[in-house]
């Protein structure tokens, strides 16, 4: 079964009241692992008890001798009910930030990741153990 709409949130307000659009688009569950595709590139979040992880794909599609963009998200859930509650009401609040920082944070984040492992390894300290008088090791 597929859902063919899902309910769009734009991060600003027309005359005091939130934007909202619904757009027409396949949406399918396997799991807890569901997958829509947007006609633009944006950040998404939705709403969930339990901790969901994103994946954003480029995909070009060509139709009638013309090459369309959709932008493809995996949204893995932890929770199959916040998979199955998102399936049967499908809200996606789009943010403001552009997902080029988000691939600057992962590389920013394995960046820092090699040099704790650097540092780690400088900060282990090789303890000379001798043996005393009275057959205790002793640092």
């Amino acid at each position: 079964m597929a859902v063919e709409c899902i309910t769009v949130c734009f991060p600003f307000k027309l005359q005091g009241v939130e934007y909202r659009t619904k757009l027409h688009t396949p949406l399918t569950r396997k799991e807890n692992i569901v997958i829509f595709s947007l006609p633009f590139n944006s950040l998404i979040r939705v709403n969930s008890e339990k901790a969901y992880s994103v994946k954003y794909i480029v995909t070009e599609k060509k139709e009638a001798d013309v090459m369309k963009i959709l932008y493809q998200i995996i949204i893995e859930f932890k929770s199959i009910n916040d998979a199955i509650d998102f399936f049967n009401t499908p809200v996606v609040h789009v943010s403001y930030s552009e997902t080029t920082l988000l691939q600057n944070l992962d590389e920013k984040l394995a960046e820092a990741s090699d040099i704790l492992e650097k540092t780690g390894q400088s900060w282990k300290k090789k303890r000379k153990t001798e043996v005393d008088e009275e057959g205790y090791f002793t640092c």
